[in-house]
């Protein structure tokens, strides 16, 4: 069976602050994985954390680019069922915070595989100029899911090729979306990349984590087309 994507959350702000919390809660069932996307301006990222008061997050993948901004991806694996408001942090009082959280289901109770960050301050406006770089899962099949973010052109990235988009955000003040959530199913092992299309040749991250479904087999094995799910569904 495949994963199936929650109903995300998400907020931005452009003043001060030490952290942020989702606007809207999540529903999740036991067993799932809560993934949050945050950034805070001219912070160290491993400084990053999430909460929810039950679930435990780990920080994954972080990237910074050693002046402006940072930005990082934390986990929780097999979480408790409920509904949840995340609040992610930061040590001190930054700008430019956001926070993206989703729920997932269907993912194996240790489902994080590897992941990869990206900064481009020109990325092109050619199809899937916007990459992580390859990802090397190590079984399938399993969720590539991640955020591909611009940072200085008012207009959300274009999904990659092969991948749904889930939801824009991340406004910061500036009435327009400036981010991208989404996700594409993988059934073999061969590197993978999340990609996106930038509207203009202007600065662009990514951020991407590989989860395990349930009942991902290992390395090198594959699924037979015939029982390949053919889609992935969305919680409305």
């Amino acid at each position: 069976m495949a994963y199936t994507v929650g109903t995300p959350s998400s907020t931005s702000q452009a003043g001060s602050a030490t952290s942020i919390a989702t606007p809207g809660t999540l529903s999740v069932s036991t067993g799932d994985s809560i993934i949050v996307f945050l950034t805070a301006a001219q912070d160290q990222t491993a400084a990053f954390a999430a909460s929810d008061g039950t679930n435990s997050y780990t920080l994954r993948q972080s990237v910074y680019d050693g002046s402006a901004l940072s930005a990082g991806i934390l986990v929780a694996e097999n979480v408790t069922a409920g509904t949840y408001t995340v609040t992610g942090s930061w040590s001190g009082s930054r700008t430019s915070n956001a926070i993206f959280a989703v729920g997932v289901s269907g993912l194996k109770p240790s489902s994080y595989q590897t992941g990869a960050t990206a900064r481009q301050p020109t990325p092109g406006t050619g199809t899937d100029g916007i990459t992580t770089g390859d990802m090397t899962p190590t079984e399938q099949p399993a969720c590539v899911i991640g955020l591909i973010i611009s940072f200085a052109t008012l207009t959300a990235p274009t999904e990659g090729t092969g991948f749904t988009s889930i939801a824009t955000g991340w406004q910061y003040g500036t009435g327009s979306d400036l981010a991208r959530l989404e996700h594409k199913q993988i059934t073999s092992t061969s590197p993978v990349a999340l990609t996106g299309t930038a509207a203009a040749n202007t600065s662009h991250w990514s951020l991407a984590v590989i989860l395990s479904e349930s009942g991902a087999g290992g390395a090198g094995l594959s699924i037979p087309a015939t029982y390949r799910p053919q889609s992935v569904l969305l919680r409305m």
